[in-house]
């Protein structure tokens, strides 16, 4: 997205002869042969902006970005000592936010310097409703609260920082007035500023390592700028039920940072106390994998959540750097053996010329799951373009009534090359492919599947696994032990009761045990 604040900055620093670039680069554009009714229009808001006020208010220059309720809506205070100007617009759908502003009449102009009426600001704010068509809002005379906005520091909206961190934001005001201005900020004792004095508005941030950036909100009485804060050094976990009676941890830390802390393991909603271990990391480890093994099977009765937390600072203090949403794992039932060794609940379907057989069972040297959790597709194709399907064999294998996260399982390839995914068809009969990917390598290697979030429940399975040619080949590809991994947001409360009775209760988490990468590699 074009930097308006870059963009007015260099105006502001250009001064008045900035108008008359601005103007030669519109004039530029009239006078070329495509030049239209639609030439402005088709411009990012960020430039009918510039241009519409070049148009309508020339010698003012860009203050700073007010707070709003997402990064699409856009909030843009415009100043020339006590001249001022709000210019509001959005990416997305229409919206009312609210604007700091002292009682009086708003005129109201588009970006082609057209006015579009009036509006009153009232209580204190000035109630704007955003379109993606910027507006431009000015007051009819000094409105003060504006002015105590434009004398305000203009915070740094984007700040990065090694996790974990303690951090102070701040934000000076200076009071215009003839009279005492107060300030005041949610849970905080009010202050008055004297006229023509300043105050420094404090904020107390902790910084963990979660990946996901933290919005915050810094200023006082209605007047606040949005800052995000992201961590340069995010700590990933990622839980899979891999195994029957364990559960594998990985954390992953892309840029190496040293750790020393614990992980904590709890049931959403138990009274149990949860099940904390220490954890470390050397500075340089990317990745750290850890088995949890429990006195149960999947499902658990409730879902799991895990945290990871480290102390630092002096006297310490103990910081949560990231958590994971609630999980839960169901795994997909049916891959016993019935007559002839054919699976109870699934199929083979093909298409194209092949030779294939679907068969259940314990393969030759074992199977990640043990007994009852292997399917073996044995395979010819005769040329490229054929393929092999694991399909559901009833309406129970088939369905899945509330949307996972992914799909995790086993899979032993042979290493012929030909593309393996997972097919599945929504409850609007939509159909969803996962991005097909090389069976290059010999062995079981561990595979998730991410599904879509546009799908709408329920969930049919086209295919359990499909494999299609690239080549003529043989080759026998097993699929085991595959897991529906669940987020909390995505289980309806009747589907978290299913999961919570009727299942064993007595949850117990065993020593960890940390893998080292040679473990991790691929069983041949």
């Amino acid at each position: 997205m074009f930097d308006y604040v870059v963009f007015m900055n260099q105006i502001g620093r250009l001064g008045r002869p900035a108008g008359y670039v601005l103007g030669l680069w519109l004039l530029s554009l009239m006078l070329s042969p495509c030049w239209g009714q639609s030439s402005l229009s088709a411009l990012s808001p960020e430039m009918r902006v510039a241009a519409g006020m070049q148009k309508l208010l020339p010698d003012m220059k860009f203050n700073k970005r007010l707070s709003t309720p997402s990064d699409e809506d856009h909030l843009l205070l415009f100043s020339n000592g006590n001249q001022l100007a709000l210019v509001a617009w959005t990416e997305g759908e229409a919206k009312r936010i609210l604007a700091p502003a002292s009682p009086m009449d708003f005129l109201v102009y588009n970006t082609d310097g057209k006015p579009l009426g009036s509006i009153l600001a009232q209580g204190f704010v000035l109630e704007i409703i955003l379109s993606q068509e910027p507006g431009i809002y000015v007051p009819k005379g000094a409105n003060a609260l504006l002015m105590i906005a434009a004398l305000a520091e203009r915070v740094e909206p984007r700040i990065r920082v090694k996790g974990p961190a303690f951090l102070e934001l701040t934000c000076d005001f200076v009071n215009p007035l003839n009279e005492p201005l107060i300030l005041s900020t949610p849970g905080e004792p009010s202050v008055a500023i004297k006229p023509g004095k300043s105050y420094t508005v404090r904020q107390d941030v902790i910084v963990g390592r979660d990946a996901e950036p933290i919005r915050l909100q810094v200023g006082a009485s209605g007047i606040y700028q949005d800052v995000t804060i992201e961590v340069e050094n995010p700590l990933l976990v990622d839980v899979r039920a891999d195994l029957p009676g364990r559960l594998t941890v990985d954390l992953i830390n892309p840029a190496g940072t040293a750790l020393q802390g614990r992980m904590s393991l709890s049931l959403v909603g138990d009274s149990r106390a949860p099940f904390v271990f220490p954890v470390e990391m050397k500075r340089g480890e990317s990745i750290e994998s850890i088995q949890v093994p429990m006195t149960i099977n999947l499902p658990l009765p409730k879902p799991i959540e895990v945290s990871i937390n480290e102390s630092i600072g002096d006297p310490r203090e103990d910081v949560e750097l990231t958590r994971t949403s609630p999980l839960q794992f169901a795994p997909i039932a049916g891959f016993e053996a019935a007559g002839e060794g054919k699976p109870v609940n699934w199929m083979l379907k093909k298409s194209g010329e092949s030779f294939a057989d679907l068969r259940a069972g314990n393969p030759p040297g074992g199977a990640p799951w043990g007994e009852n959790s292997t399917l073996i597709l044995a395979y010819t194709f005769e040329n490229a373009g054929a393929s092999l399907a694991i399909a559901p064999a009833n309406p129970i294998a088939g369905s899945i009534t509330q949307l996972p996260n992914s799909v995790g399982m086993w899979i032993r390839g042979d290493g012929s090359g030909n593309l393996v995914s997972m097919r599945w068809r929504d409850g609007q009969g939509n159909r969803f492919s996962s991005r097909p990917r090389p069976m290059s390598w010999k062995g079981w290697r561990y595979e998730t599947f991410a599904l879509d979030s546009k799908m709408v429940p329920p969930i049919r399975w086209e295919s359990l696994l499909t494999v299609d040619s690239v080549s003529p080949s043989s080759g026998a590809a097993m699929v085991c032990g595959p897991v529906l991994n669940y987020g909390f947001d995505q289980l309806s409360k009747q589907a978290e009761a299913e999961v919570s009775v009727e299942v064993e209760d007595d949850v117990t988490f065993g020593n960890p045990v940390k893998l080292d990468r040679s473990q991790l590699a691929p069983v041949q």
